[in-house]
């Protein structure tokens, strides 16, 4: 009896052990630009994506969000870099962790680029 007992307990520990492993967390980013200042602007972006790749897209002429980019792990590097290619409309910009704000930053509209960075 006692040795059912003692397997049983051991076979409950095991599994109980394993379960408890800790998940990595991860993220999902969204890249944000926004021209101001009711002039208009020309620009392109320069962002990471989860495989810290750079991509670039553009020219936009209004506000500019990227799609979704899911499983970002903790501690990733993130950045986002707009390029102003003609115009004088200021801008603000900003990387968003699920849905909130992260970094933000802005650029004058006597400046022909501005970035940002961080670690989520």
């Amino acid at each position: 009896m006692f040795r059912w007992v003692g397997i049983l307990l051991c076979c409950i520990l095991a599994v109980g052990t394993g379960s408890c492993s800790e998940e990595e967390k991860t993220w999902t980013v969204v890249y944000r630009v926004d021209p101001r200042g009711g002039t208009s602007a020309t620009f392109r972006v320069r962002y990471k994506t989860q495989n810290q790749t750079t991509r670039e897209e553009g020219p936009f002429t209004e506000y500019w969000e990227s799609a979704p980019i899911t499983e970002f792990a903790d501690g990733e590097a993130v950045s986002l870099e707009v390029e102003r290619i003609s115009g004088n409309a200021q801008f603000e910009f900003a990387i968003l962790r699920n849905g909130a704000v992260h970094e933000s930053g802005s650029m004058a509209a006597n400046e022909n680029s501005g970035q940002i960075s961080d670690q989520l």
